[in-house]
């Protein structure tokens, strides 16, 4: 029996806008919808709606020429060129890099549709609850699946759960697929997303707030989606067969260069390929599914979603907004995010001179624990010859943790004076704002690692920084070399570092 109205899913939304990648799932109604923007032109921009879980080595694996259908034709096609499909719009940095890389510069990483909508307040997780999701194909398509063998499977498991519920492809469902199975083994099911239905990303996410387990019998984008809203996930059972020649009905399998791209893909959703590459996927039965939300996210690129409002610029629906420039530490913070040192270390030594804002920066990047940023900035200001608490603390921290004794001792030469010099309120916030987070989590993991000489050059550093230490602490450590002794004052310490809150 189909449930969706049971379980408060939305109802289906088809519209006679053009079959363009924008509108797939309702992407583009979304965006336009939060921006109260009605009939927002025709856009060709591409933004990659799905995962794609097969290494995307190639630029054609991206951007590509596009063949849509023509409304009120069934019949017809039309092309969209590859270049008339810019600005690429993808879910993570490695693909915005390749494309860049080969040809289109103005592409970028945003994440997946997707990860945009938001969680409805009003929806409960059923406990012990298992949502199917059978591999699906688009119309025209040969099956994927046995499906008596899959049920028979599902039925033989599901005492293990409070509720099962199967969710059907709208495409599975035109090609006679599931449904009358399902009716013929008294499974609830509800039916799923439509290529063109506009509320399709609202219903799924509704649907995997629902459940606390998520099973399939093949990989797709539903690993993602319901890994991203905390499911526990799973490929189990008798699984799916990808052929090679899944798209034989489809218009690209008539150009060889396409034709080729779906036999290559073909042969990466292998499970034998697929499983060496997620292998925790892969469980003896739904009941051992796992959670997965920062792979999913990872996949996704949640991390590289922008506004509502620069998602519209990017479809060209309104004017870009004059540029202005990144102020220092955001560019500073981005670089560090992306993991790119030499474009970070570049950034920095080219930036024209203005030491109260490098300093500024070295705070804030200390009280993020952006310790790597934080290092890089202190050793370039402190080489330009600038003293300041900031500074010597991440270059000495620094020090210690990526091992550059050098500049270790470069910091710590200036620590205590300058920390002295400071009034009681400044010593006060440094200690809450910069000595709490960054210090003492990392002397509690060299302590929990038994890195004595480590815990020994923290503890210099604590030494130096906060006065109130000294007392002990100068008896404790002066002249007696790191060794397995050290590790209970500085238990003593870690334990003592909540008082750093209240003044000298």
């Amino acid at each position: 029996m189909n449930i969706s109205k049971e379980l408060g899913l939305p109802d289906f939304l088809q519209t006679n806008l053009p079959p363009l990648e924008l509108n797939y799932y309702g992407a583009a109604k979304m965006v336009a919808d939060r921006l109260g923007l009605s009939n927002p032109p025709v856009s060709h921009v591409s933004w990659m709606h799905g995962w794609r879980p097969e290494d995307i080595v190639r630029v054609n694996q991206l951007a590509f020429d596009a063949m849509i259908g023509v409304i009120d034709q069934p019949d017809a096609t039309k092309t969209i060129p590859a270049h008339k499909r810019r600005p690429y719009l993808v879910p993570r940095k490695a693909h915005e890099t390749l494309l860049r890389e080969n040809g289109f510069p103005d592409s970028r990483a945003v994440g997946l549709p997707f990860s945009y909508v938001e969680p409805d307040p009003t929806v409960t997780r059923i406990p012990g609850s298992l949502l199917v999701m059978p591999s699906h194909v688009l119309l025209n398509m040969d099956a994927r699946s046995g499906e008596t063998d899959y049920l028979e499977y599902i039925r033989s498991i599901a005492h293990s759960f409070t509720r099962v519920v199967f969710c059907v492809n709208l495409a599975c469902t035109g090609n006679g697929l599931w449904i009358n199975n399902l009716r013929k083994y008294g499974f609830d099911y509800v039916l799923g997303a439509g290529l063109m239905d506009q509320m399709a990303l609202f219903r799924m996410r509704r649907l995997f707030d629902t459940f606390e387990y998520m099973t399939s019998n093949g990989i797709g984008s539903h690993f993602i989606y319901s890994g991203m809203c905390g499911v526990k996930v799973s490929l189990a059972g008798p699984l799916d067969h990808y052929p090679w020649d899944l798209y034989k009905n489809e218009p690209c399998w008539q150009i060889p260069e396409e034709r080729e791209k779906q036999i290559w893909i073909a042969s990466m959703l292998q499970h034998d390929v697929l499983q060496k590459k997620f292998p925790w996927l892969y469980k003896a039965e739904p009941k051992d599914g796992q959670t997965c939300v920062e792979w999913a996210r990872e996949e996704a690129g949640y991390d590289n979603r922008v506004s509502f409002e620069e998602l519209a610029c990017l479809f060209g629906w309104i004017p870009s907004p004059v540029h202005r420039p990144e102020p220092f530490l955001e560019t500073v913070l981005r670089l560090d995010a992306a993991d790119t040192v030499a474009e970070l270390v570049q950034f920095i030594q080219d930036t024209p001179h203005d030491t109260n804002e490098m300093v500024s920066a070295t705070l804030q990047l200390l009280a993020k624990v952006r310790l790597r940023a934080a290092y890089l900035l202190a050793m370039l200001l402190a080489k330009r010859g600038h003293r300041h608490v900031a500074i010597s603390l991440a270059q000495g921290i620094g020090g210690v943790v990526y091992n550059n004794p050098v500049e270790a001792a470069e910091g710590l030469a200036h620590l205590s004076m300058l920390a002295d010099n400071l009034s009681i309120g400044q010593q006060t916030t440094l200690q809450q704002q910069i000595i709490l987070p960054v210090l003492a989590p990392l002397l509690a993991a060299a302590i929990e690692q038994a890195n004595d000489p480590q815990i020994h050059a923290l503890l210099v550093m604590v030494n130096a920084a906060v006065p109130r230490f000294r007392p002990l602490l100068e008896q404790t450590i002066q002249g007696k070399p790191p060794g397995p002794w050290i590790r209970e004052p500085a238990r003593l310490v870690l334990r003592d570092l909540s008082l750093l809150g209240q003044p000298s």
